[in-house]
């Protein structure tokens, strides 16, 4: 203890130089965080000095008024601040950690002892510093201390320092936060008038720091609570739409008003006419760099607006929207990317089929992110871009490329873009489907360093592929045309899906594919597999089981051949995360196992007739498993399966798991007595 008392000293001494006690309370945090059950118990002074050395640390803020008048100027999304005030942001930061590291029982008391000491001083800096404090704890308190650290924050919200009153705001936004709903609920008299108060403070930075609070409070409340509000909240917010310069301001109130949109749905309707020619002009006319995510945050609201109001008040204001979206020239870095993607997911899901014009724009982009084909080397910048920024791939033709990383990031937004649209325009996507089908299979069958490429995304493109099997299958059915395009799919899903399941070893990734081959035969239906597809398909997939069992049997005998090794060493040298790697793996492996078996379970659901040839195969199957305690609920499941699909045609197979359901009835194992418990009755 004598090297932490030491440290504790020179971080309590103020006339050291600030750097060193910087490092000397970063010492102590972690000293903390090592040693916190053993402090907890046996030296909680010691960790009540390391929470006051944080505070005392705190309360290093310039106080000049050039570097109070470059806090005001700036925003709060603007580079730069992270550098000012160095040892109060690492106060904060060390503050936190140790409510973390030794929890709120043990730090409650003389947290709120130091932060009602600090809070009583005359110092704007020590305020400061006390509703920092509770900010960056509020996550970690019970609710019984809610609204003791509320009221310290709104008795600061009018404080004469600016940044005082700022802190205090932002400590009701963290608040919001972290102890929702409850805060709302009871809260909301309280806070609610305060906030719509401070939309009207005379620092643009503390105004907008007050509508940002409203955000976190606002997301949370009730529907008729926020009817309550909403007419004087959004006179207020217009006024600052159409009076204040201010971008923080500006952004800050769309979002506040996206907020209301979105609690209050229909009942908005009300104020739609007014906002939404607001929000078209902020797009027309916010292009300058600064802008862009005023702009961005203009498109989200647009599309919050819609989900609200419906597509028969949207429809025309859609088209106005997507049309601007499309017309953004948008860079890597550029924040308006993440609100234009969302922003289109939403308008689809208001406009379901009806987004169907709107695709034709859309998708030559989203395709040219997802084409392998289109790779070129991007060779880094000297004194540019990084060199970790890039890895190299196959383009599949025997060429070898530099691709920056964030093609990694493009290609994840265009599939989950085209998982939104398919997912709910269904049978409206019908015509798209063709071209969309052909971006993706080589996702889905890309190997070697392409494949790395690709791993991210080939589960969600999987999905995506799934859902183009149920589009098509749904569009042909409108259209009175054959099943064709279904089958096709799901024929050239399986075949891509297969080849990456018998040539892969990681069971997560395994997990993925699996999942989206079984959601394939799901979509597309009855009639399209035949009786020697089915067989085929189940072969394979029983094929798949016993390597993952094979593998689990292999890592148990590595475990119990590690573990009798380790016997032999001393206790100290023993490693800790032995226990938790071996849960993960089998966990793993289990979950593999159940998603093969979702396979067998899509075949019986959709091709019932042509699965009964392989009744027996699972038979025998369920006799070996159930017989075993690591297998008895994968067992279970393919009974459950083959009684809920096959019904009195699985009779022939009852006397193997009869027996073995009733056994299980009280069996130790929950899941085991979940799967052999009838279902209960609809209500």
């Amino acid at each position: 203890m004598e090297p932490a008392k030491f440290m504790a000293t020179v971080a309590r001494t103020r006339e050291i130089d600030s750097g060193l006690r910087g490092l000397a309370i970063e010492w102590l945090v972690s000293f903390v965080e090592k040693r916190s059950k053993f402090l907890s118990k046996s030296a909680p002074e010691f960790i009540n000095l390391t929470l006051e050395c944080c505070m005392s640390l705190m309360l290093e803020v310039d106080e000049s008024e050039d570097k109070l008048k470059e806090w005001i100027e700036r925003m709060d999304d603007e580079e730069g601040e992270e550098d000012e005030d160095e040892l109060f942001h690492t106060g904060e930061e060390c503050i936190d950690r140790v409510a973390e590291a030794a929890g709120m029982e043990t730090i409650a008391n003389g947290l709120f002892r130091l932060i009602a000491h600090f809070s009583q001083q005359e110092s704007w800096q020590a305020k400061h510093a006390a509703l920092a404090a509770v900010k960056q704890t509020v996550e970690y308190v019970e609710e019984e201390h809610v609204d003791e650290m509320a009221k310290l924050l709104l008795g600061h919200v009018d404080h004469p320092h600016p940044r005082v009153r700022f802190t205090a705001l932002h400590g009701l936004g963290q608040l919001a936060n972290d102890q929702s709903p409850h805060f709302q609920e009871r809260s909301h008299q309280q806070v609610m008038p305060v906030l719509t108060r401070k939309m009207d403070d005379q620092m643009d930075r503390v105004a907008s720091m007050a509508m940002s609070a409203f955000v976190s409070f606002g997301e949370e409340l009730d529907n008729s609570l926020m009817h309550g509000y909403a007419r004087p909240l959004m006179e207020k917010l217009v006024m600052k739409l159409q009076g204040s310069q201010h971008r923080g301001v500006r952004e800050e109130a769309i979002t506040s008003i996206a907020v209301i949109a979105g609690v209050m749905e229909k009942d908005f309707v009300q104020y739609y006419d007014s906002i939404m020619p607001m929000l078209k002009n902020f797009v027309m006319t916010a292009t300058s760099k600064k802008e862009n995510r005023l702009r961005g945050k203009s498109f989200e609201c647009m599309s919050l607006l819609g989900i609200a109001v419906g597509k028969e008040k949207f429809l025309n204001d859609a088209r106005e929207a997507i049309g601007a979206m499309m017309n953004t020239q948008v860079e890597a870095d550029d924040v308006q990317r993440e609100y234009i993607k969302e922003a289109s997911e939403r308008i689809c899901t208001c406009l379901k089929k009806d987004f169907k014009p709107f695709l034709q724009p859309l998708l030559p982009g989203i395709f040219r992110n997802l084409r392998l084909d289109d790779l070129h080397d991007q060779a880094p910048a000297s004194g540019g871009t990084e060199e970790d920024d890039y890895v190299k791939v196959s383009t599949g033709d025997g060429k070898t490329v530099r691709v920056h990383t964030e093609k990694f990031h493009d290609m994840m937004q265009s599939v989950q873009l085209l998982h939104t649209f398919v997912t709910e325009m269904e049978s409206g996507y019908f015509e798209a489907i063709p071209d969309t089908a052909q971006v993706l299979l080589p996702l889905l069958s890309a190997t070697d360093d392409a494949s790395m490429l690709c791993e991210e995304v080939r589960g969600t493109a999987l999905q995506v592929w799934s859902l183009l099997i149920k589009a098509a299958r749904l569009g042909a059915e409108e259209r009175g045309q054959p099943n064709e395009i279904a089958k096709q799919l799901l024929q050239k899903g399986l075949e891509a899906a297969f080849s990456q399941l018998q040539g892969n070893q990681d069971a997560e990734q395994l997990q993925e594919i699996s999942s989206g081959v079984a959601e394939c035969i799901k979509n597309v239906g009855p009639g399209v597999l035949g009786s020697d597809e089915v067989q085929k398909l189940t072969a394979s997939v029983f094929t798949l089981m016993d390597q993952s069992l094979q593998r689990s049997a292999k890592h148990a005998q590595d475990q119990a051949k590690e573990k009798h090794e380790a016997s032999a060493l001393p206790q100290e040298l023993h490693g800790g995360d032995e226990d938790d790697d071996e849960h993960d793996l089998n966990a793993e492996e289990d979950q593999l196992r159940r998603n093969y078996e979702e396979i067998l379970g899509a075949m019986m659901k959709v091709s019932p007739q042509q699965f009964l040839p392989c009744l027996s195969g699972c038979a025998e199957r369920i006799q070996q498993w159930v017989a075993t305690k690591e297998n008895k609920v994968l067992g279970l499941y393919l009974v459950c399966d083959l009684l809920d699909h096959l019904k009195e045609h699985s009779e022939s197979a009852w006397p193997i798991f009869m027996p073995k359901i009733f056994e299980s009835i009280h069996d130790e194992d929950a899941d085991a007595r979940t799967h052999t418990a009838p279902p209960l009755p609809p209500v």
